[in-house]
């Protein structure tokens, strides 16, 4: 998922209050949960059972949206629900490249 901005200005605040790279982690886990939970929410979708796992981050940067600067993150995530290709989560949109994402993988425990 390219420039995904999960940070509202609350979250943006605990994530950068931190420089423990678990606890940002597990922010943006956290994040990208109800963003997800959000999203199938409103397609009726039962979400008991979701699962949204963060596999990597990378790269940061800086994106304008509504002529404010938010922090983007570009990452690949697992979960046990198949989403599409192009949608709304978060603040943005998202774009998502099918090669690079590991969403369509059944989760392992």
């Amino acid at each position: 998922m390219y420039k995904w901005l999960p940070l509202n200005k609350d979250n943006f605040s605990l994530y950068n209050e931190t420089n423990d790279l678990l606890k940002r982690v597990e922010l943006l886990n956290k994040c990208l949960h109800g963003h997800v939970m959000s999203f199938l929410n409103t397609t009726g979708i039962n979400t008991k059972q979701l699962h949204v796992y963060l596999r990597s981050i990378g790269k940061e940067e800086w994106v304008k949206l509504h002529d404010e600067k938010m922090h983007a993150f570009d990452v690949t995530f697992m979960s046990n629900v198949k989403l599409p290709g192009k949608d709304r989560t978060g603040r943005g949109l998202l774009d998502m490249d099918m090669e690079k994402l590991y969403f369509m993988m059944p989760l392992k425990r």
